[in-house]
């Protein structure tokens, strides 16, 4: 049987001497020449291109590190579930312009779009340069970096229907239109598209001072044979590999946070929540006991453990049977677990529950914390201190 190749050609142009210049997409690229390299017999594509693990993939990479500013400190937005839609394409572009301006008063070094970034049905060719075509000129005309993961929504129709823009479509899009100014932190071989790491050099130094690690934590955890994720299948969360790549870069030591759209069980079962009797205009219910997970109950935020913030929804996690399965954990490691054995952790964040922008510390001591939609005109701001210290909190535009 003949194996079948493809590379996904996501331009193509012809130069001034006549000769056609075709871009492909990156991941289909390396897919393509590692399976060159297979039927060649070359051997894997670390020993065809000389790399010893995926690592390398970011290493020397300017458009993955920043520097901290002469106060020693650096500043970037979280923005989560812009679900934006084509009735608020240009030119209705206020939200924009305000994240303009707080670029600007806060002299932000990059934002982290976190999933959920188009709304489902209108994540079309067509419709997504319209849609976010405004916010990649606020971001050169303040040169602003961008980077971007992805969330549930962001490839329902994707690869199924080639009218939608896929995850990957998605990420070269926006790599195409940035340029310098994208965050090109992807490593191509693991799961997903957009799991790495953002190095923050201090002056003169070697080895970053702090990470940013951002992680696709996939859409939904059953497929249809065309590729189509099954919505009422529940939510996926990192894979193994993913895990394992954190567990190596992670051994360095060095201060980091990390970024995802779904956010992981443990928030419900360490502390954070407990059971309620009372009885308000929203009854938040959620599925607090590990060993009954199928069991709802009513549940509130324990107050002494949150830092700021509310919560007005229950987070919705991945089910522990698929949380704890082989295809998600490392040895028995599940992704919480391998934050905790880090030890230089500092916080997670989240999107994915709309109503959410709590910041809280569980009973493990893990700072964990959820950010609310961008529709309602806010962003999460994090500044970041070289000694590893850092301040975050949700701010209006």
């Amino acid at each position: 049987m003949r194996k079948k190749i493809i590379f996904d050609i996501i331009d193509a142009t012809y130069n001034t001497n006549n000769t056609l210049i075709i871009m492909i997409n990156r991941k289909s690229f390396i897919n393509g020449i590692s399976s060159l390299a297979s039927l060649a017999g070359i051997g894997s594509l670390n020993s065809l291109f000389g790399t010893n693990n995926a690592n390398n993939a970011n290493l020397n990479n300017s458009s993955t590190s920043f520097k901290f500013g002469n106060d020693d400190t650096i500043t970037f937005f979280m923005i989560a579930d812009w679900h934006l839609r084509m009735k608020d394409k240009p030119p209705s572009t206020r939200i924009v312009q305000n994240l303009e301006k707080k670029i600007k008063a806060l002299n932000a070094s990059f934002v982290v779009l976190s999933g959920d970034n188009v709304n489902t049905r209108e994540n079309t060719i067509e419709k997504f340069p319209i849609l976010m075509t405004p916010l990649v000129e606020a971001l050169k005309r303040t040169n602003t970096s961008l980077a971007i993961t992805f969330g549930n929504h962001d490839s329902e129709h994707a690869p199924n229907d080639s009218v939608y823009f896929s995850r990957q479509a998605q990420y070269d899009w926006f790599k195409k239109q940035l340029g310098d100014l994208f965050i090109d932190y992807d490593i191509p071989e693991l799961t997903g598209v957009g799991t790495g790491v953002i190095d923050i050099y201090s002056k003169d130094t070697k080895k970053p001072s702090f990470k940013v690690y951002l992680a696709d934590s996939g859409s939904y955890v059953r497929f249809r044979e065309d590729g189509s994720p099954i919505p009422s299948s529940g939510w996926d969360n990192p894979h193994s590999d993913q895990i394992a790549w954190y567990m190596r870069d992670s051994a360095d030591k060095v201060p980091h946070l990390w970024i995802q759209h779904i956010i992981v069980p443990d928030i419900i079962t360490n502390g954070v929540f407990e059971t309620t009797e009372e009885v308000g205009k929203v009854k938040i219910k959620g599925r607090i006991d590990k060993k009954n997970p199928r069991k709802l109950f009513n549940i509130k935020p324990v107050a002494s453990k949150l830092i700021t913030g509310q919560v007005r929804e229950s987070p919705c996690p991945p089910q522990w049977s698929i949380y704890e399965n082989k295809e998600h954990t490392v040895d028995g490691i599940t992704l919480y677990e391998a934050w905790r054995k880090s030890g230089t952790m500092k916080g997670a964040f989240f999107g994915h529950d709309h109503s959410n922008s709590f910041d809280t510390i569980d009973n493990n001591g893990m700072r964990l914390g959820a950010t609310a939609i961008f529709n309602w005109g806010q962003v999460r701001v994090f500044t970041v201190n070289s000694d590893g210290k850092y301040n975050t909190y949700m701010t209006k535009l």
